[in-house]
């Protein structure tokens, strides 16, 4: 899955959990939620010194595993009690869940060699593999990452998360508007 697709479904989440919750969503949410949702591919960093070609060999490793989303949790968390003196569920849930929901969409996207994904390292280093929804992106050389392919994936992503998103806008927009607001706007 690519990072714009990553964050679309970052960013549905927190509409969702907004949604759910009825608060209101403040735009400037979206860095930390986009910054959450695409962190597990962090691993792919070593490809910029070690080549495009091997970046693969990075790629779905312990940035992709629940531990990591434990440790990263515990890590934002004392951060958050440092700097405010408590914790705080929601910057902990989000700290989990969204890198979470990362390497479960990684799971889901058809990709050739097929690795899957090592949910549970270090204690199993069996890959978990899901019936891809999604389509895979090159990533060989800088050449393949700006490719008609990667294009094409990204697209299919956004045409996935796009009726959601909508939805989930149209809900917020007509929870934020009070009764009888739109009526007065034609008098």
């Amino acid at each position: 899955m690519s990072p714009i697709g990553h964050s679309l479904a970052g960013a549905t989440i927190y509409l969702v959990y907004t949604t759910l919750r009825k608060k209101q969503p403040r735009i400037t949410m979206l860095i930390p939620v986009i910054l959450l949702s695409n962190l597990p591919d962090l691993d792919l960093v070593p490809a910029l010194w070690e080549g495009f070609p091997r970046a693969n060999n990075f790629h779905q490793g312990f940035t992709h595993t629940f531990v990591f989303c434990l440790i990263l949790t515990f890590i934002i968390s004392v951060g958050q009690w440092v700097r405010a003196g408590k914790w705080d569920r929601n910057i902990m849930a989000a700290a989990f869940f969204l890198p979470a929901i990362h390497i479960f969409a990684d799971a889901l996207t058809l990709s050739d060699p097929y690795y899957g994904v090592m949910l549970l390292y270090p204690f199993s280093s069996e890959t978990f593999l899901l019936p891809p929804i999604f389509l895979s992106i090159s990533r060989d050389s800088l050449r393949d990452l700006f490719s008609l392919s990667n294009f094409r994936s990204t697209v299919h992503e956004v045409l996935i998360f796009l009726p959601f998103l909508t939805w989930l806008l149209y809900l917020t927009y007509n929870r934020m508007v009070p009764a009888g607001s739109k009526e007065r706007h034609h008098e």
